[in-house]
Parts: C-alpha cells; sequence; structure tokens
C-alpha cells in the first residue's frame, strides 16, 4: 500500500480545544503552527480538517446528549470561528463542516471512503469514538501529539491490532464496548456494574451484544455474577439508544470538492 498516497483527516475541534486550552487562549496560532508541524511530519496526499456543525442529530435525538458539558464562554467560540475561517483560506487542505453532523461523522465517512478505496488514512484525534473505524493495516488513529524539537514532533498512534490487544475487542465491537463500560465525555452511563473486563468477556464470547440478548443458552456460557446479569437484563430497555448515538456515521452528504478530491487521490492508488 502506497503511504504517499494516505489521506490525512484531522479532526478540527478536538485539536483546537487541545490548543487554545493548553496555550491560554493562543489557540488560533498554537493549531495552526500544529497543523504546519503535523502536515510536515506525516506523508499524505491529501488533508481534510473536519469541524462540528452547531447543531448535531445526536442531540435531536437524544436532548441529554453532551448536555452534562458547561457552554463554551464567547471569547472561546470567537477565537474558534477565527480558526476556522483561517484554515478555510490556507492551501493544501480542506475543511469540512456539514449541518447536522459532528467532526467524527465527517471523519468516520471519509475513513469508509478510504477503506472502499484502499488508500491508507490516518486519523488524527484523542477521540475515542473513532476507535470503530480503524482498519488493520490501513486506517490508524493519531490519539496525541508532542513537541521533539522546534522542528518534529512525536506521535502516539492506535491501530486495530493495538485496540484488541488493548481492550480484547475489535473495532467492530467497539460501540457495544462503549455501551457497556460507558462514555463520562458524552453523557452516557452505561451498564451499571459491567466494568472493562466483564465487556471484554462477553463480547469475546457473544461477538455482539444483540446476540448475547438473542441466545439465552449463550449467556450462560459468560463468566458473569448474577448481579451482572440481573443488571444487563435491566440496561437492555435502554441499549437502543446508545447503539444510535455512539456508532459514527459512515454516510455524511459530503461536499462536491471533496468528492473530486476523492477521485483524484485514489485513481493514484
Amino acid at each position: 500500500m502506497d503511504r504517499a498516497a494516505t489521506w490525512l483527516i484531522i479532526d478540527g475541534n478536538n485539536s483546537f480545544c487541545q490548543c487554545d486550552f493548553g496555550s491560554m487562549g493562543r489557540g488560533v496560532e498554537t493549531f495552526l503552527l500544529r497543523l504546519q508541524a503535523v502536515r510536515r511530519s506525516l506523508t499524505h496526499a491529501a488533508c481534510f480538517i473536519c469541524w462540528d456543525s452547531p447543531k448535531s442529530w445526536r442531540a435531536e435525538l437524544n436532548p441529554m446528549y453532551k448536555s452534562h458539558r458547561p457552554d463554551k464562554p464567547a471569547d472561546f467560540i470567537q477565537r474558534l470561528t477565527t480558526c476556522r475561517e483561517r484554515v478555510r483560506g490556507l492551501i493544501g487542505q480542506k475543511s469540512i463542516q456539514v449541518d447536522g453532523y459532528e467532526a467524527d461523522d465527517c471523519m468516520g465517512t471519509l475513513a469508509a471512503w478510504a477503506k472502499g478505496e484502499s488508500v491508507p488514512a490516518i486519523l488524527f484525534s484523542s477521540d475515542r469514538d473513532l476507535h470503530q473505524c480503524l482498519v488493520a493495516g490501513q486506517v490508524t488513529q493519531v490519539i496525541s501529539v508532542k513537541r521533539r524539537d522546534q522542528s518534529s514532533v512525536m506521535f502516539t498512534t492506535v491501530t486495530a491490532d493495538e485496540l484488541l490487544r488493548k481492550y480484547g475487542v475489535r473495532p467492530c465491537q467497539w460501540v457495544d464496548y462503549r455501551c457497556l463500560v460507558g462514555d463520562k465525555s458524552d453523557g452516557l452511563a452505561g451498564c451499571p456494574g459491567i466494568g472493562p473486563d466483564a465487556a471484554k468477556a462477553l463480547l469475546s464470547r457473544c461477538v455482539t451484544l444483540d446476540r448475547y440478548y438473542a441466545t439465552p443458552a449463550m449467556q450462560w456460557k459468560v463468566a458473569l455474577t448474577n448481579k451482572q446479569r440481573t443488571a444487563l437484563n435491566n440496561f437492555r430497555e435502554s441499549l437502543p439508544l446508545q447503539q444510535k448515538l455512539l456508532p459514527v456515521c459512515t454516510s455524511v452528504p459530503l461536499p462536491e470538492s471533496i468528492v473530486e478530491v476523492k477521485r483524484d487521490t485514489a485513481g493514484s492508488v
């Protein structure tokens, strides 16, 4: 696989928040410097920077989604807006924001395109929701970046193989895993009494949560306590909503200009 044809897909909101909070309000300048260093360090044929829409389909589906997070101050919103405008004016990358969708939905759609076109892709974000988009040998995720010196940076990455080693689940099981263990950042409580070890044991045996619930005989083959089995039975009612909220959308209607980049770069692989 030609690494020079790689798509670099950046979570703009995620990266800007890190830059702004870590630089005492100098987020725009810090973001642009980081972007320059990242693009210089990671060989790629195309760079996409994805941004959250002000309103998300997830919030419409569940008004409590991320409602626990405090509102961002006005000066932060202004800096974020300025950063987006500056990025749109730069040559060499495409800035993407689609009404109703979050940045990770746009990133998930691009990752699905990359998989379909056999193009390698790097997802640049600390958002663990994107682990579900990993593809062995093709789609990886950079979860953190640190400056090595004035001209270079170093990265911490996650691959599909590393996800299996660390959590005991595959990317296609990540949504079910997160449903069980919860996600404090998104305000999802998970199943009471089910931690990482129990979630791993259940998914290792049953592959999916739906199969666990649909196959009573298999439930008793999972190493769970009676209390945990009861908790899972009680959790079943709330599961469908979480299974709708947690998956990253892979069919965002991206602008035609992005489709053109896809055609140009995928065709060169």
